[in-house]
């Protein structure tokens, strides 16, 4: 380095040096005070996200709850789930035997299911008559009412109401697994001698008196009973039970042998059915003389 270059380099140091100004009180206090605005807008950075977080996960839809009914406790005619809304209905065959509604729902209030027959062809009835009703208190489980189809039924309407957001399933199932018809358990019957005889729908509980027999002697008495419980078989005036069918669908034939010790005796049956159940049985019969 040359002597001319070293002064001039000796000088700007001098002179940088008496420039700097070593930090005082006043600019000391400058710089705390700006480290702790941007400490404070940090933080009140983060309390504006948690709180978006906090309103986004309020806010956020809640899942729809599953809805069970358990076991079926019969063959399935029809069941359905999802939401309410408005005028909902849905049609489905009518079904012989024990009929079990089954009804739950989650969400706000209740919901109402009703079932309505539709009738057969008949001029003085063409109005839906209600079958059924069950209503349901929404989170509190199902709910089921029992019923069964009688004849000059053509089909069911299942009619849904109540909060349209609330959320539904429905089970209807029969005993039976029998669409309704003209079921004939005479049909079941094939006698060797005499007629076939047979009785209109019985209700439970029901007793009739049904049938005579013609002369005294010994007899095959043959009957048929279809539906679900028992039929209860007795003879005479003061009746004595002499044995009973079994109901089922369609009916198998149970045989007794019957001794008659005086002519015109009369046959009764009374239709038993188990606890809870509605729907009626039908009966055929035939004598046969041993």
């Amino acid at each position: 380095m040359t002597d001319q270059l070293e002064d001039l380099f000796h000088a700007a140091r001098a002179q940088a040096v008496r420039e700097i100004e070593p930090p005082g009180a006043e600019s000391a206090g400058r710089t705390v005070r700006r480290r702790r605005r941007s400490a404070t807008a940090a933080v009140a950075a983060l309390v504006v996200l948690a709180g978006a977080g906090a309103t986004a996960l309020l806010t956020r839809p809640r899942e729809p709850e599953t809805i069970t009914l358990g076991p079926a406790p019969g063959a399935v005619a029809a069941e359905d789930a999802g939401q309410v809304g408005s005028a909902y209905a849905r049609t489905t065959p009518a079904w012989l035997g024990n009929l079990t509604l089954e009804l739950a729902c989650t969400g706000p209030d209740r919901v109402t299911l009703v079932v309505r027959g539709t009738p057969a062809a008949d001029p003085g009835e063409t109005a839906p008559a209600e079958l059924a009703r069950a209503t349901a208190v929404c989170g509190t489980g199902a709910t089921t009412s029992v019923f069964s189809v009688k004849r000059g039924i053509a089909g069911l309407t299942l009619q849904l109401s109540g909060a349209a957001e609330a959320m539904f399933a429905y089970r209807l199932t029969t005993d039976t697994g029998e669409p309704l018809t003209e079921t004939d358990p005479g049909a079941r019957l094939r006698p060797a001698a005499g007629l076939v005889r047979s009785l209109p729908w019985l209700d439970p509980g029901a007793v009739r008196s049904v049938d005579q027999v013609a002369e005294a002697g010994r007899y095959r008495l043959t009957i048929v009973c279809t539906g679900t419980g028992t039929a209860e078989i007795a003879l005479g005036d003061r009746p004595h039970r002499i044995g009973r069918a079994p109901c089922a669908w369609p009916g198998e034939p149970t045989v007794l042998d019957v001794a008659v010790s005086q002519a015109r005796t009369l046959l009764r049956i009374e239709f038993r059915a188990p606890e809870g159940a509605t729907a009626p049985a039908r009966l055929a019969w035939t004598w046969e003389k041993r």
